[in-house]
C-alpha cells in the first residue's frame, strides 16, 4: 500500500510540475506574440501616417498652384 501511495504522490508532483511549466511557457509565448503584434501595428501606423502626410502635402501644392 505504501508503495502505491508513494507512486501516486510522485506522479502528482510530476503532473503539477508539468502543468506549471506549460503555463509559464504559454505566458512567455503569448507575451512574445503580443510584443510582435504591437511592433507590427506601430510600423503600419507609421506607414499610414507618412502616406497621409505625403498626400496632404501633394494636395496643398496642387491647391496653391491653382
Amino acid at each position: 500500500m505504501k508503495k502505491i501511495k508513494y507512486f501516486l504522490n510522485g506522479l502528482s508532483a510530476i503532473i503539477k510540475y508539468a502543468v506549471s511549466d506549460t503555463n509559464s511557457y504559454l505566458t512567455q509565448t503569448s507575451s512574445y506574440f503580443i510584443k510582435d503584434d504591437n511592433d507590427a501595428l506601430s510600423k503600419d501606423w507609421k506607414i499610414i501616417g507618412n502616406d497621409l502626410r505625403g498626400t496632404i502635402d501633394k494636395y496643398k501644392k496642387e491647391f496653391k498652384a491653382k
